[in-house]
């Protein structure tokens, strides 16, 4: 079948046997070359949500959240928004803060654009929202820091607190990333004063990122 033309679909359940369709009109299917249009693309941060969004835009876009689907290589993102010139979708899990390989799925089917563009993807920067659980023993505890953008396979460089005498000093005796967004912690034996700034560096040539949410810290 070409672009424009139409024809029946056939289901072969074996090669001397094939499923006739019960109702001709149901079984007609159309291919068209007439597609949207991907020509730009943004990684946005969302402070409603607390979390990163893939922002695509271009012409033509159909269909709604509910139809539409983003992969970030491989791995499927939600629609936040579909609109005919932009589709935001929120990023939920990633290997990596640089998410690579993206492809935009809607009703009618996967959008013409700059492959380039897509493949090269957009970079998402660390935003620290939130810790759970909020207290602990002076002893040792396990805590699990909220940090949007960072990769299950990201490695962290440090966490720090700020002593009382503002000094940066390590939190963690060790840590790890769990998951998408989680950074668990088990907490050297000090005390950390009620004021002080929990920063997370999960670059070691990167500045660190201290938490996006003033209540949460």
């Amino acid at each position: 079948m070409t672009h424009n033309k139409q024809g029946k679909v056939v289901v072969f359940l074996k090669t001397s046997e094939e499923a006739s369709c019960l109702d001709s009109l149901d079984c007609v299917f159309t291919f068209t070359n007439i597609l949207p249009n991907v020509t730009d693309i943004a990684s946005e941060w969302d402070a409603t949500l607390n979390a990163w969004t893939v922002k695509l835009s271009g012409t033509g876009f159909t269909g709604n959240a509910s139809t539409s689907m983003l992969s970030v290589s491989g791995v499927e993102q939600p629609a936040v928004a579909v609109l005919p010139t932009t589709a935001v979708f929120k990023i939920t899990n990633s290997l990596n803060s640089k998410l690579t390989n993206i492809r935009l799925h809607l009703d009618i089917g996967i959008p013409d654009g700059d492959r380039k563009m897509l493949d090269d993807g957009v970079v998402m920067t660390p935003k620290f929202v939130g810790i759970s659980s909020n207290k602990g023993s002076l002893g040792g505890s396990i805590i699990v820091l909220n940090v949007q953008g960072v990769g299950s396979a990201d490695v962290v460089a440090d966490i720090t607190f700020t002593d009382a005498d503002g000094a940066d000093k390590s939190l963690c005796a060790n840590h790890s990333t769990i998951a998408y967004g989680k950074i668990e912690c088990r907490t050297l034996p000090v005390s950390v004063p009620a004021a002080s700034k929990i920063k997370i560096l999960v670059d070691s040539a990167s500045p660190a990122e201290e938490c996006a949410n003033i209540d949460a810290a």
